[in-house]
């Protein structure tokens, strides 16, 4: 766990800035506390068979054979396709700015708009994250359907998109008690593409990772290769409060969770 720092606060023109005390100014003040990174077995998600049922929009009584039995092969063969990696850079030196409803780390300006603002706004720091289920379950998901098994092909990607979002939430159960024990508390996790932050803007949140972190990097157009990939921003502060997702708050209506997590 990261020891518990002091920290001042100083409200200027709608910005909200914080700054290490006691920090050693002979050397550059770095804009981050420092980087973890986790690896976490398939096998230890605990995927089953009624999450990629309700995610496919089944209930788990309904659903029709042959594809229950696509399920349940594809929960197993995952194990052999993924290679799941996750880690966040901690960012102390920060201003969130109340007019323009942003974040500045350093150089970088995040203008995550105001439901996604509301939810951080009380931050002392903040974490940036990915995670990854690796290339592989994609790579095999696009096989089978180019080789015409489209339904196999679609179990294996719904399961890759299920695995990525449940590592992550593996690794935001684990960060959230080391950031408990250093008396910190966290927000939910939020992504580039949703409550109106611009996906573009992800450009710059990859600057601030290491080159290649996670095995993650972007195409031209800002989506993340691999694709079974998610990044985003947590709050950590000792006044924040951690929300659980509500699809009013996005305004996605093409997600798959909408509605369902």
């Amino acid at each position: 766990p990261l020891p518990c720092i002091s920290v001042k606060y100083q409200k200027l023109s709608g910005c909200y800035r914080y700054h290490l005390v006691n920090r050693d100014f002979n050397r550059p003040p770095p804009f981050f506390m420092g980087i973890l990174n986790y690896h976490i077995e398939y096998r230890e998600l605990g995927l089953d068979f009624s999450e990629v049922a309700r995610y496919m929009g089944y209930s788990q009584e309904d659903v029709p054979s042959p594809v229950d039995d696509i399920i349940l092969k594809s929960i197993e063969d995952a194990a052999d396709y993924c290679n799941i990696q996750g880690g966040l850079v901690i960012c102390d030196d920060i201003i969130l700015d109340q007019t323009k409803k942003s974040i500045r780390v350093a150089d970088y300006e995040f203008n995550v708009k105001g439901r996604l603002f509301n939810e951080i706004k009380d931050s002392e720091k903040i974490a940036f994250f990915v995670c990854t289920a690796g290339p592989d379950i994609s790579n095999v998901s696009k096989h089978l359907m180019d080789e015409k098994d489209l339904l196999s092909g679609y179990v294996l990607d719904v399961i890759g998109s299920i695995t990525v979002e449940k590592a992550m939430d593996n690794i935001q159960e684990q960060f959230g008690n080391a950031m408990k024990a250093s008396g910190h508390k966290i927000t939910n996790r939020y992504s580039p593409g949703y409550c109106g932050w611009k996906t573009s803007e992800q450009f710059m949140l990859f600057r601030i990772f290491p080159e290649n972190f996670c095995g993650v990097r972007l195409t031209e157009s800002a989506l993340m290769k691999p694709i079974k990939s998610i990044s985003g921003v947590i709050g950590i502060g000792s006044h924040v409060e951690y929300h659980e997702y509500h699809c009013d708050l996005c305004d996605a209506v093409n997600c798959m969770y909408r509605n369902k997590k």
